[in-house]
């Protein structure tokens, strides 16, 4: 299985693992995603890491790879399951997300390399400097816009 440029979030599930499970034998390559807030843990077994990905709960998790990358036992900070753009539910990360801009440097890139142009709502995938941790990319704040004023003298 692979997870790349993904969430997992808020998922229940009537045993083992809410969030991943990878049982005895089977592999779980993960690049650039978010797994978090899962109600009985994030993950179980093995994560072969890509890097770059933000695991809340590692209780239970065991790592390969470039975990060295990861950001471990902390929260998202995502909004709600909403409808925030493009055809699907989502979950917007707050201003204030370490997700942002912590994605790999070289891109959020398709597991065969291919550089991923826009995110889960088909908005452009680096807005910013990096790309974004999980499937939701924040786009920058066009903010309000200042004129400046010359005064008028009147004589």
């Amino acid at each position: 299985m692979q997870l790349y440029n993904a969430t997992v979030v808020n998922n229940a599930a009537a045993s083992a693992s809410d969030g991943v499970f990878v049982s005895l034998g089977l592999e779980l390559h993960a690049r650039n995603s978010i797994i978090a807030n899962n109600s009985d843990g994030d993950c179980e077994g093995t994560i072969l890491s890509g890097g770059y990905n933000l695991i809340e709960n590692t209780t239970g998790c065991s790592f390969l790879g470039l975990a060295l990358y990861d950001v471990l036992g902390v929260d998202p900070k995502l909004g709600r399951l909403a409808l925030n753009g493009g055809p699907t539910q989502n979950h917007l990360p707050a201003s204030d997300s370490p997700v942002i801009n912590a994605a790999n440097p070289g891109g959020c890139t398709s597991p065969t390399g291919a550089t991923l142009a826009t995110d889960q709502r088909g908005l452009p995938r680096t807005a910013r400097r990096r790309c974004d941790i999980g499937a939701v990319e924040v786009q920058p704040e066009t903010g309000p816009v200042w004129f400046a004023y010359l005064p008028i003298v009147m004589r």
